[in-house]
């Protein structure tokens, strides 16, 4: 009988225990004055003890000018040498050299699809406000571009880089879902 008072007050004890812990998942921790203020990093996190631990989301990549680039902090193998060949385009992703030398760049955050010209010395958006243009890829003159949900393409890109042709959508159904949803390009 002493064994069964003690095995139901230990069952009592681990529920109460588990109880409390639970409550204190769900229970807010900060009260609503302790709120950061919209728009800096911490605004908007869930208030449970799990998500206070969590580090605020790091902003959009900053550009760095090409003289404060660590260059000459890389390793390279014997014979081969390193260079900056543009820099000051925020978010670059994809890189693709056109038939007459133009270096197309995406950059899928910032929505928009560069050219680069000059042996680097002239940069310039050629389409902007894209849905992630994050693929491309350059064939017979023509730059194909992959946004999130479809493929699009402008003839002859380098010879209108400075009034370039409108965009022409040749695939539209590449799907909706957003993780990680970039799209690569490849002929």
């Amino acid at each position: 009988m002493t064994r069964c008072w003690i095995a139901r007050g230990a069952m009592l004890l681990a529920c109460a225990a588990t109880a409390t812990m639970m409550a204190g998942v769900f229970t807010p921790v900060h009260a609503a004055d302790d709120e950061p203020a919209p728009g800096t990093p911490l605004y908007g996190r869930p208030k449970q003890p799990g998500a206070m631990k969590l580090a605020p989301v790091a902003g959009p990549p900053l550009t760095t000018p090409a003289d404060k680039l660590p260059v000459a902090k890389l390793n390279l193998p014997k014979g081969f040498k390193i260079s900056v060949y543009a820099s000051g385009i925020p978010n670059a992703r994809t890189l693709r050299m056109g038939d007459k030398g133009t270096l197309f760049v995406g950059n899928w955050q910032g929505n928009k699809v560069w050219a680069v010209t000059d042996g680097g010395k002239k940069k310039k958006v050629i389409y902007e406000g894209l849905d992630w243009p994050n693929g491309l890829a350059f064939k017979n003159g023509t730059l194909y571009i992959a946004e999130h949900t479809r493929i699009s393409k402008a003839e002859g890109i380098e010879d209108h880089l400075d009034n370039p042709p409108k965009l022409v959508t040749i695939y539209d159904k590449l799907g909706q879902e957003r993780p990680h949803g970039w799209r690569y390009l490849a002929i």
